[in-house]
């Protein structure tokens, strides 16, 4: 068990990460041309194989990237909320997906072609600069990302994705609760890329430290946690 509990790992904002909220006027034109989808949980946007020739914006929900290696070992990117774009790639070529997107709970997500997008962004640069600035961010994320998977335990894995839920609010957490996250056990587990057996042992060993509380369905963080 880790004594150390703060990671030191540059993380972008909520709103350089995720500001495609289409229900604010300046994003009018975009909400014109999409269409909605709603997914379940566990059903997945697609798959290694798919022709990226659509973009996801996600109106509600979480979702998550993962690929996986030949040997079966899960690499995952944990959370995209409400605002994130995704498959954005999608507007400088098409070409297949090596990846998966898969829906945490129920997701959701606005679609377009890339031709739709591709029209608005070049008749508005304010939104051609922002879809540029939310790609850097998002590089900045995945950076992040695999610096806590590759180089960091289970409980600095745990810890890091539920403060980057509590921080922007993905994971339900509402305002008055502080850093009080919503999330099941087996969300969580698919966030990191771990069983649910390994994450439950580490909340447990978190909650006897005083890092966290639990209670059903919901992880409190500490100020042991800071």
């Amino acid at each position: 068990m880790s004594t150390s509990v703060h990671i030191a790992c540059p993380f972008p904002s909520h709103m350089q990460l995720s500001p495609w909220r289409l229900d604010r006027p300046e994003f009018a034109s975009i909400l014109a041309i999409v269409r909605e989808q709603r997914y379940q949980r566990g059903a997945t946007l697609y798959t290694p194989g798919t022709l990226l020739d659509e973009i996801f914006i996600v109106k509600s929900g979480l979702l998550r990237l993962y690929i996986i290696s030949p040997q079966g070992k899960e690499l995952s990117l944990p959370a995209f909320g409400p605002g994130t774009m995704v498959c954005e790639q999608a507007l400088f070529n098409e070409k297949l997906s090596y990846a998966c997107a898969e829906a945490v709970g129920e997701v959701t997500v606005y679609c377009l072609s890339k031709a739709d997008l591709e029209a608005v962004l070049q008749s508005d640069s304010r939104l051609m600069l922002l879809a540029y600035k939310t790609m850097a961010a998002k590089l900045d994320y995945i950076m992040a990302c695999l610096h806590v998977f590759m180089l960091q335990d289970m409980e600095q894995k745990v810890l890091w994705v539920l403060r980057q839920l509590a921080a922007t609010g993905r994971g339900g957490a509402e305002k008055r609760e502080g850093l009080s996250v919503k999330v099941t056990h087996e969300q969580l587990a698919a966030m990191i890329g771990a069983s649910r057996s390994a994450v439950t042992q580490c909340l447990d060993a978190m909650a006897a430290a005083g890092i966290i509380t639990k209670s059903r369905g919901r992880i409190t963080l500490s100020e042991l946690a800071g």
